[in-house]
């Protein structure tokens, strides 16, 4: 009983450990792919209020312009999906975020592409 106990107890705190892991945004642009293991996976967010800056280049952003929109892509074989994040203005200052995941074909070349459209 006491085992069981403790492993709920574990469980659960490496539940609330990995959800505080996955919100934390950033205000700045971000994106990545992952392409190992069986899961391809790409995801790209903004905030519409912030403006970019030089140092947001490693993310191919645009210095000094404000984000209205970003794009997630993977092409995979005969698997082609875009996906778009929503689109705002500077001033509503909202944060958006696209995202795509798919099984990886090992047999297949992937391509995981993301971009920016700017207001």
């Amino acid at each position: 009983m006491k085992n069981k106990l403790k492993l709920g107890v574990m469980i659960l705190a490496a539940g609330i450990v990995a959800s505080i892991t996955v919100s934390a945004m950033t205000i700045t642009p971000y994106a990545n792919r992952e392409t190992g293991g069986v899961t391809l996976r790409v995801v790209a967010w903004f905030n519409s209020g912030y403006k970019t800056t030089s140092s947001d280049a490693t993310y191919g952003v645009q210095a000094n312009k404000y984000i209205k929109q970003c794009w997630v892509r993977i092409k995979e074989g005969s698997y082609d999906q875009t996906e778009y994040s929503e689109a705002f203005t500077r001033a509503e200052a909202k944060q958006g975020k696209a995202e795509l995941s798919k099984t990886n074909n090992p047999f297949s070349d992937a391509t995981l592409t993301w971009g920016w459209k700017y207001n």
